[in-house]
């Protein structure tokens, strides 16, 4: 792969590698480029002078605003993400991370997909009214785990499926799939109160949460004056872009709108809405 590299090279600067496939399109970050036996141990960086040097290549890159899906891949995360398990607040974040998030945004990339962290997270970022980024988090994936967190923290691995592009806002539509490793259970599907993130993640909606929130309702309230319950698979029929919603948003409208409109929420085999 790196043969065929546009250009750039891990182990010189900028430490910016840039490659394609007819579907991919893929800029690597060796973000751990001045970490050496003559320097302390540090969480990986990148300066306002490299991100310069890769806008410059980026601009002879033609093709990249191709229909293509567009990555941006390092190890160290750009985040500061809260700790859920264990005690000590970690400030391993990378440094001058802002930069690369905004070269991310400014050359219309869909993921950034980082290691570093060993608890995945998935977040949906928009900067400055720039190309909204999905940030992926893989965790580790075969990490010698610390046996304080036995199988607490696992490894994991994760599928991004992309079900097509929005015409109207040049954004892939998808979803996520996670799994973790466990000693005692070996691979299973995620779980989003034990693994910090879902089994299913999806992402690629245009629609706003105020948005969703009103087409929801006319949607429930249309399908409650033909039957007595709803299916998510029926809405889904009438509005495909909500199967590309958030379902941490979707949770949280459904739950307003359960007293607004008057219906109990099942989610067993499929979210079901009964009216009451």
């Amino acid at each position: 792969m790196l043969s065929r590299a546009k250009f750039g090279s891990f182990h010189e600067s900028p430490y910016f590698v840039f490659w394609e496939t007819e579907d991919i399109a893929i800029l690597a970050f060796n973000s751990s480029a001045n970490d050496n036996d003559e320097v302390a141990i540090h969480h990986g960086e990148v300066t306002s002078q490299l991100v310069q040097s890769v806008r410059v290549e980026l601009d002879q890159v033609v093709d990249l605003h191709e229909k293509k899906l567009k990555v941006v891949l390092f190890h160290h995360h750009p985040l500061n993400y809260e700790e859920k398990t264990y005690v000590q607040t970690d400030h391993s974040i990378m440094s001058n991370a802002e930069a690369l998030l905004d070269l991310a945004s400014e050359y219309c990339f869909d993921f950034v997909i980082h290691g570093h962290k060993h608890i995945p997270r998935y977040n949906h970022f928009v900067k400055n009214g720039l190309h909204p980024l999905n940030i992926l988090c893989s965790g580790s994936f075969v990490a010698r785990l610390d046996d304080r967190w036995f199988d607490d923290v696992g490894n994991s691995f994760h599928i991004i499926e992309i079900n097509q592009h929005c015409l109207t806002h040049r954004i892939p539509q998808g979803r996520i799939w996670s799994w973790s490793h466990f000693v005692q259970h070996g691979w299973i599907e995620n779980n989003q109160a034990r693994d910090s993130i879902p089994f299913e993640s999806k992402f690629g909606s245009g629609y706003s949460r105020t948005v969703l929130e009103t087409k929801l309702e006319k949607l429930i309230k249309q399908e409650f004056t033909k039957s007595s319950y709803v299916k998510w698979s029926d809405l889904e029929e009438r509005d495909s872009e909500l199967s590309f919603c958030s379902s941490q948003i979707l949770t949280l409208i459904l739950q307003r709108l359960k007293s607004k409109i008057g219906f109990s929420i099942y989610s067993d085999p499929e979210i079901i809405l009964l009216k009451d």
